[in-house]
């Protein structure tokens, strides 16, 4: 049995109101915001399970270490994606 399956089946036993599972989501929820408040291309790669190019990840890590950042970028290279996901980033972390 795999690890994951017998995690899942022992939360199963332990949460016993709706009030518990909420609880527990919501302090997930804030380490995994801790753990990528920082890092954008780890949340897009786990959380969103993006394949970034070597280019979008540049472009994210900067957008998390400046208050402005500007690039050059042809067509068809991801920026809209590249924009959503900064976007939810940032809802998700601040």
């Amino acid at each position: 049995m795999s690890d994951a399956r017998t995690l899942g089946q022992a939360l199963r036993r332990e949460i016993k109101t709706d009030a518990q599972a909420d609880e527990l989501i919501a302090k997930q929820a804030k380490r995994l915001a801790a753990r990528w408040r920082h890092d954008p291309v780890g949340f897009a790669r786990q959380a969103l399970g993006l394949r970034l190019t070597a280019k979008q990840a540049e472009v994210m890590r900067a957008v998390a270490a400046n208050r402005q950042v500007s690039w050059r970028a042809a067509q068809k290279v991801g920026k809209s994606t590249l924009m959503a996901a900064l976007a939810l980033w940032w809802i998700f972390t601040r």
